[in-house]
């Protein structure tokens, strides 16, 4: 067990080997807080973490497929260590993309970009702070986001994997350009690389 402290409350989670309907693979059960998770391997832990968490290490790869819609995390070794449905860009970049994890970012504020608020407003009637704090429903980022420093130049650098993703959305193409993941599975996928740096690869 973990303790993390942010400036409001303590919280200790851990979790191991449990499941969501939202992953492709039916795996063991373990409840935590009423909510189910996803992940195969040993005991891990969690942190609700208002600061920048910075990756560290060189092997591992975040996997996503445009083609059947999962995100797959492999370890050092190639093991698949967890997986799950995504939303995918409603628009697609030109495939392979490549890069690394740069920032794991939890309980983000989002900053929306010029365009997103202008599709906001054409939606909502409602014109959309450019910065919006964690915890406010308008907040697309959900529980946390992942900064990539891509590798090729055409990849606009807001793009993002992040949490907040609606579970009837997942495996189809909603996004404006992010990966996004429920945010069950983004904390989960958080607790795997939150030590590591790992290869983004992106692909169909």
């Amino acid at each position: 067990m973990i303790r993390f402290s942010t400036s409001s409350y303590q919280q200790e989670v851990s979790f191991c080997y449990a499941k969501n309907s939202n992953v492709p693979t039916s795996r063991r059960k373990i409840m935590l807080n009423r909510r189910s998770f996803l992940c195969y391997g040993g005991v891990t832990a969690l942190s609700y973490l208002a600061k920048p968490v910075q990756a560290q290490s060189e092997s591992h790869t975040v996997d996503v497929d445009f083609t059947t819609g999962v995100l797959k995390y492999f370890d050092s070794v190639g093991k698949i260590r967890c997986e799950f449905y995504v939303v995918l860009p409603r628009n697609t970049y030109s495939l392979p993309v490549t890069g690394r994890v740069k920032q794991i970012i939890l309980q983000p504020e989002w900053r929306p970009i010029r365009a997103t608020r202008d599709d906001y407003f054409r939606l909502h009637g409602e014109v959309l702070p450019e910065r919006i704090p964690y915890g406010d429903p308008r907040n697309a980022m959900g529980e946390g986001k992942i900064i990539i420093a891509f590798d090729q130049v055409h990849i606009p650098p807001s793009v993002r994997i992040h949490g907040n993703g609606r579970r009837e959305d997942l495996r189809k193409r909603r996004s404006r350009g992010c990966i996004r993941l429920t945010n069950e599975a983004f904390l989960q996928l958080a607790s795997w690389i939150r030590n590591t740096q790992p290869r983004i690869h992106f692909h169909a």
